[in-house]
């Protein structure tokens, strides 16, 4: 049982990693859906747009990123990603009381695959709980280790 648990945080953590890759480079084919999808739901102007959109799917590499290295990950890294995604639930409950819980895509993971706003709030509840659990298992690097 010792070996399953000693495995489970580094999948957790490339499952993470895949999830906010995939997110982030299905928003860029095409990037007009998103952005016109950022416009569609009054979150920013056209202006705007295309700043905030590259700005989104920067961050969401970002963090894919980030999960698989060693520092910073339960100071910095986990608190982000759950507040990144309290955001988007915040957001998805907000679409789902204005057009209802099946309604539309809600751009998570781009024109690649489309989810309803319930869909992608249930996805981000359990990654919420897989980061919680990643958090209370993962050991923080000291300074100056490897």
């Amino acid at each position: 049982m010792k070996k399953i648990t000693s495995y489970l945080p580094w999948t957790i953590r490339i499952i993470i990693f895949i999830l906010f890759i995939l997110s982030g480079v299905a928003k860029m084919v095409p990037i007009w859906a998103f952005e016109k999808q950022l416009v569609d739901l009054e979150i920013v102007t056209w202006c705007q747009a295309p700043y905030f959109a590259r700005f989104v799917i920067g961050l969401e590499l970002a963090i894919g990123i980030a999960i698989l290295q060693p520092h910073f990950l339960k100071r910095i890294i986990i608190p982000v990603t759950i507040l990144l995604l309290v955001a988007f639930c915040i957001h998805l409950g907000i679409q789902m009381i204005q057009f209802g819980p099946n309604n539309g895509n809600c751009g998570c993971f781009g024109q690649l695959i489309p989810m309803t706003p319930l869909e992608a709030f249930i996805k981000n509840v359990l990654t919420i709980g897989l980061l919680l659990y990643l958090y209370k298992h993962v050991n923080e690097k000291e300074k100056g280790q490897n």
